[in-house]
C-alpha cells in the first residue's frame, strides 16, 4: 500500500442534514465559499464521494456526508 506524501490529507468528510438536495447543495457551496479560501487546502485529483446517510422515504429530507480528496496548497 503506497503512502500520501507528507502534504497530502486523505480528504475531508462535512456532514449534513435537511431538505434534500437543498441541504447537500448548500454544504457544497459554504466549502467553496468558506472552507477553502480561509486555509491552505484545495482539492486534488481523485473522486469525491456522497453518501446519504439517512433519507425520508420520499427522499425529502436526508442526512449526508459529502467527501472531498484535498491536499496542501502552494
Amino acid at each position: 500500500m503506497q503512502r500520501a506524501p507528507h502534504d497530502a490529507s486523505p480528504g475531508e468528510a462535512r456532514c449534513t442534514s435537511g431538505p434534500y438536495p437543498a441541504a447537500l447543495q448548500e454544504v457544497w457551496a459554504s466549502t467553496a465559499k468558506q472552507r477553502f479560501p480561509s486555509n491552505p487546502w484545495m482539492l486534488r485529483e481523485g473522486p469525491s464521494m456522497v453518501a446519504v446517510l439517512q433519507r425520508a422515504e420520499d427522499f425529502s429530507t436526508a442526512t449526508c456526508e459529502l467527501w472531498l480528496p484535498m491536499e496542501r496548497g502552494l
